[in-house]
């Protein structure tokens, strides 16, 4: 995916990495709506939130929150959320699908 918005030094890829934080920052300040939203969906037997199987969903629905990192200010969250998306660039597994693709158009031409 990097690849095809330039590479990792691109204007392209800049620019989504900048969106990405500044969504995540906006999400962030409606995280109180986006919890409560989870909570009232609590008993609309959605599989991922339901009590069935020994999951807790108000455990479920904490995960969530741990992941807006309401502890942090924006500048701090801002830095987060760069960590995230650096690490995503260097997971193996992105790399391995996108060689995997290459070698696929390779032996289709």
């Amino acid at each position: 995916m990097v690849e095809g918005m330039g590479g990792s030094k691109s204007e392209g890829y800049i620019k989504f990495k900048e969106l990405c934080v500044t969504a995540y920052n906006i999400l962030r300040k409606s995280a109180h709506l986006i919890l409560n939203m989870f909570i009232l969906m609590i008993d609309a037997n959605i599989r991922d939130l339901e009590h069935g199987a020994g999951m807790d969903p108000i455990r479920n629905i904490m995960k969530v929150q741990e992941k807006f990192k309401l502890d942090l200010n924006d500048q701090e969250a801002n830095v987060y959320m760069q960590s995230i998306i650096n690490e995503s660039e260097k997971a193996l597994f992105p790399q391995l699908m996108e060689n995997i693709h290459r070698w696929a158009q390779y032996w289709r031409s």
